[in-house]
Order: C-alpha cells, then structure tokens, then sequence
C-alpha cells in the first residue's frame, strides 16, 4: 500500500480516489512512501529534503488540512498513534523583492559575522585578563607561602629569644650568688 501525505488534483481525484468530493480544495500529492515495516511496528519516514509545494491563494491562509490516504484515497486509520507533520509556509516573492530581501539577509549575515568578530575579540580580552589575574594570583600563593615561612622563622627566633632570656635570668641569678660568695669571701678575708 502506498501512503500519501496531502491531497490530489481534482483531475486525479475524480479518476482514482472516488472517496473525495468533487467540490473540495484540494491541492497536489506532496510525499508518497511505501511502509517498509510490519503492522503494528513504529514508522518513522521523513523525506530526504524539505518539499515544497506551490499555492496560489489570494488573500490569508486561515486553515490548512493534510490527509493520510492510501493510494485509493481512502484515509488511513493510525489507531491512535501521533503523526507529527511539519509545514512551513514562505511567501512567494517577485524576483526583484527576491533580490532586495537576499540583500536585506546578506546585510544581515555580516551584521552577525561583524557582532560574532567582536563577541571574539571580547572574549580574547577576556581570556588575556584571566590568565594576567592567574599570574597574579600564583604571585599572590607565592608570597602566601614566602609569608607562612618567615612566619614560622619569626616563631622560632621567638622561641630562641624566650630561652635565651630564661638563660640569661639564669645567668643573672648565678651571678649574684657568686657575687654574694665573693662577698662572704671578702669578709671571711678580712676576719
């Protein structure tokens, strides 16, 4: 069975699929496939490129249908599951506007490729700034520990001052006992 997406021409529709009326709009096969799974399975088909199809519509598109018919025109029962079909509708464009909204994007596109050089640039600037704050930041480590060391030499030179003081006070007192030996001394010489 094949499967067609959209409708037919109302000359193909009169002579093959009998199940659309004659009075209805209806536009051009847009996508046939032939389902290459089992019943019941997951179908997934999506057309190698974008197809497009003409309409000519005076006035706005307020509505648009699409059907999935067999190649009888009969509508195919999907028993519950979720067909996604995507339009995208572009209006047609003389070949002068054609030209003028070409321009328009070309403008547009190096506007973009000027703002992204720049966006470039700024982040280069950026990237230049980290690295000079990383350099200052390792010098900044460094004197940290250059500081914690001399810290540490600091509290053992205070360490090595209290004991020289506490020697000293020890000095100081082995000094007057011997001052008052050489004084006992003295008076022992002169009794």
């Amino acid at each position: 069975m094949d499967i067609c997406i959209g409708g037919v021409t109302s000359t193909i529709s009169r002579k093959f699929l009998p199940a659309i009326p004659l009075d209805a709009k209806i536009d051009n096969i847009i996508y046939t496939f032939y389902p290459s799974v089992a019943p019941g399975a997951k179908l997934v088909e999506k057309p190698n490129v974008p197809i497009y199809i003409p309409i000519n519509v005076k006035g706005n598109i307020c509505d648009m249908e699409s059907s999935l018919v067999d190649q009888y025109g009969n509508l195919i029962d999907v028993q519950g599951e979720r067909i996604t079909i995507k339009f995208h509708i572009r209006e047609q464009t003389s070949k002068c506007e054609q030209e003028s909204i070409l321009k328009e994007e070309v403008a547009l596109q190096k506007e973009e490729v000027a703002l992204l050089k720049e966006e470039v640039a700024l982040l280069k600037e950026e990237v230049a700034l980290l690295k000079e704050e990383v350099a200052l930041l390792k010098e900044e480590v460094a004197l940290l520990k250059e500081k914690v060391a001399l810290q540490k030499e600091v509290a053992l030179l205070k360490e090595e001052v209290k004991l020289l003081k506490e020697q000293l006070a020890i000095l100081k007192e082995q000094l007057v006992v011997q001052k008052e030996e050489v004084a006992l001394l003295k008076e022992l010489i002169y009794i």
